[in-house]
């Protein structure tokens, strides 16, 4: 499955648990479990009967284990032609916008470590109108 074993996080590497660390890495080390990415979309998605809002939230789920596998081609197969991405910070939207901007995005956070996270959803909301998908919980970082 992608991701789904916690990951131990050194200095910006990803290493899988069990891995021998030296007596400074261990000191060094926090452990994130990337499965909580997508957990409760599954839970969400077995109990969705609108076969709309089925399609968005496999779409979702794809994708994050795509995040988490750090697998370029197939979180941006995920997407749709012209992606706004929207990350709110201190009331602005700091989300990149189009397609150029969220490949060199999704490039970055692939290369930079930044795909070795959990991301547990506390909300998850499916639009009937194929204008939004949103979900919303703390990011451990």
């Amino acid at each position: 499955m992608f991701g789904s074993a916690p990951h131990n996080i050194i200095r910006g590497t990803s290493a899988p648990l069990g891995t021998e660390l030296s007596h400074n890495e261990r000191n060094q080390t926090m452990s994130f479990e990337q499965a909580k990415i997508w957990q409760a979309l599954e839970v969400r998605l077995a109990i969705t009967e609108n076969p709309r809002h089925r399609q968005m939230l496999q779409t979702v789920i794809e994708h994050s284990k795509a995040e988490a596998a750090r697998d370029l081609g197939q979180m941006m197969a995920a997407l749709v032609d012209n992606p706004q991405m929207h990350n709110w910070f201190n009331g602005r939207d700091h989300g990149p916008k189009g397609l150029e901007a969220v490949t060199k995005y999704y490039r970055n956070f692939c290369t930079n470590g930044a795909a070795v996270f959990e991301s547990p959803k506390d909300r998850v909301v499916v639009d009937d109108h194929n204008r939004l998908f949103a979900n919303e919980g703390v990011v451990g970082v």
